[in-house]
């Protein structure tokens, strides 16, 4: 069956958000709330008391409110805006000296250290990200590099739970209590340790699946290696070599299992003058070059690999995916292919299989 331009139904230019582009901001904005909190408690708490903690939740979620802008974007749009301007540098210092002035005005504090506490918050938050899979354009305006560094799921309770622990202390303690910055102090540094041990962590999962792959004869053109769903002991690597792409998993919890690799072979290549389109090279952009092909009824069906699968090896359910055609103009787009999860128990227990592989991961 040969590759087909079109889809069975023009594809529209919706205003819609995309589920894709609206998971991670939505998962991830209780970590960064905690996060903003935390480092606006260490900066302003003993000034605004209880009040540092609500402003740094907010500060901590402003970079992604990138989403409100989603309705006047198209798919393309959404995808190429979500975590751009909004959490780079120049973003966090700009806002950082504006938002600081008004806060130093609206509570009588002094510029200095209301301006960079919200900096500070800023930061923090395109920092974290970059620790995330995703991508982070902390560099814009002047380059749209997304910074991914695959060290950290963006939901981690065990980066996440010391920082609402800390928080959850201080808010019942006086401003002016050693108890207070004490408890928020082993928070923010319990949570930042951890952040940092994940690199570690990293390199000895990619080490393993790097080995294996020479051990057994693939030559990967492409490799990467991300974290499972939260946690750091779980780590899936993705390689591409000339037949096609190998995910396998690496548990640090089972160093001594043998890995087991999925071959999936490669589809067919994206139609002529697609990857020159506005839409095209966005989705390879934001793929990195991991990407699969398929076909569809309705025409091409473009796969980012980066982010991980639900389902069995034989029968994956690739996270992020889109339907590729024309639109009624003749221009390439592309929509959110349907997410299907499946059930939610079944893929815990598969995860938690491959974390400890002595059982068999569960069908279904």
């Amino acid at each position: 069956m040969a590759p087909r331009g079109r889809l069975a139904r023009p594809i529209r230019k919706p205003h819609s958000r995309g589920a894709a582009s609206l998971l991670p901001c939505a998962m991830d904005s209780i970590t960064q709330a905690a996060l903003g909190a935390a480092v606006a408690e260490a900066g302003l708490g003993r000034r605004l008391g209880n009040k540092a903690i609500l402003w740094g939740a907010f500060f901590g979620t402003l970079p992604d409110l990138d989403i409100l802008a989603y309705p006047w974007l198209d798919t393309v749009g959404q995808l190429r805006f979500h975590r751009g301007i909004s959490h780079s540098i120049l973003f966090a210092v700009v806002a950082g000296l504006l938002f600081g002035a008004g806060l130093a005005r609206l509570h009588r504090i002094p510029l200095r250290p209301a301006a960079w506490s919200v900096f500070l918050v800023l930061l923090t938050h395109s920092l974290l990200d970059c620790f995330t899979v995703y991508g982070t354009q902390i560099l814009q305006p002047f380059s749209d590099l997304p910074v991914a560094w695959n060290s950290i799921f963006i939901i981690d309770p065990a980066y996440t739970l010391p920082l609402l622990a800390g928080l959850a202390v201080a808010l019942f303690l006086n401003r002016e209590s050693a108890g207070r910055r004490r408890s928020n102090g082993i928070g923010l540094a319990l949570s930042t340790a951890y952040l940092l041990a994940t690199p570690l962590l990293k390199t000895a999962a990619t080490a393993d699946l790097a080995a294996d792959l020479e051990a057994k004869g693939i030559r990967a053109e492409r490799f990467m290696t991300a974290p499972t769903p939260f946690n750091t002991l779980l780590w899936r690597g993705v390689a591409r070599d000339a037949t096609g792409w190998w995910i396998g998993y690496r548990s640090l919890l089972a160093r001594e299992h043998p890995i087991e690799w999925t071959h999936y072979p490669h589809g067919p290549e994206v139609p002529e003058g697609f990857s020159e389109s506005r839409a095209g090279s966005t989705l390879e952009w934001f793929s990195q070059g991991f990407h699969l092909v398929r076909e569809t009824e309705g025409g091409l069906r473009f796969h980012n690999l980066r982010f991980g699968e639900y389902g069995t090896p034989e029968a994956p359910r690739f996270l992020f995916a889109w339907d590729v055609g024309r639109d009624a103009s003749g221009e390439w787009a592309f929509r959110q292919a349907p997410m299907e999860l499946g059930d939610r128990r079944v893929e815990l227990a598969r995860l938690f299989a491959r974390l400890r592989p002595q059982s068999p991961a569960p069908e279904g």
